[in-house]
């Protein structure tokens, strides 16, 4: 709240202000679902990437297109994709041109996704891998509105 006090009174006088606040206070708001999950089921949490560790969505992650294993790390090129139901999952399927693979009851529901999720984001590395990125946004776009794939990533996120 201070933040967007102080962008506001920015806004209105020109001038900045210093704001101070704890970054533990913070940071401990992010905490919730992981200290839940340790203390209720005894689960420590992990780094997640760019999955989600507590939603059931999936595939949800970053996937090298056509150039990403370049020496040159400028050239590098990735999207991000995220299918947040199985109704943008289904369509994703259709832009990718409905692989084999995506028909098998592995990848029915989010729940059985996210069971399978590391062969999942394999098998969609591969298609993504086959195009460049600017035309992987454009099948998703053309094909699947509803759905997340965000903008070229030079380096995974």
């Amino acid at each position: 709240m201070a933040i967007l006090a102080a962008i506001q009174a920015r806004r209105l006088t020109g001038k900045g202000q210093r704001v101070d606040l704890s970054q533990f206070e913070v940071g401990v708001n992010f905490l919730g679902p992981a200290l839940l999950d340790l203390f209720g089921n005894g689960r420590a949490a992990r780094p997640a990437g760019n999955r989600l560790p507590y939603d059931e969505a999936a595939p949800h992650n970053c996937y090298p297109c056509a150039g990403a294993a370049s020496d040159d790390v400028a050239d590098e090129r990735w999207v991000a994709i995220a299918c947040m139901s199985d109704h943008q999952w289904r369509a994703f399927c259709r832009v990718m041109g409905e692989p084999e693979w995506s028909k098998s009851a592995t990848y029915e529901t989010a729940t059985a996704r996210v069971s399978a999720v590391e062969e999942l984001d394999r098998q969609i590395g591969l298609w993504t891998s086959q195009l460049d990125a600017v035309e992987v946004m454009a099948r998703c776009k053309g094909g699947w509105s509803s759905g997340r794939c965000r903008s070229e990533l030079h380096r995974p996120c």
